[in-house]
């Protein structure tokens, strides 16, 4: 979507996402976490969805149903 970003880099194996700081933000202690705003998201799918209907431009996910479920349920081997 061409949007402007600013990552911060974690280390998830000496423990940055579970920092008291990093905790109040995302009580799960995982990552992604996103803030826009004041909002903060956790979880990989809702931030996805939430930057494909909150920012115009290029859709993140296909206009039909079926290729959106298809790319919502993991590929079956």
């Amino acid at each position: 979507k061409g949007l402007e970003w600013f990552g911060h880099h974690l280390d998830l194996r000496a423990g940055d996402t579970l920092t008291p700081e990093y905790l109040k933000l995302n009580p799960n202690g995982v990552v992604p976490t996103l803030i826009d705003d004041g909002l903060v998201l956790i979880e990989s799918t809702v931030i996805n969805e939430y930057i494909d209907d909150a920012y115009p431009g290029p859709p993140l996910r296909p206009a039909d149903a079926r290729a959106r479920a298809e790319m919502a349920e993991p590929a079956r081997g």
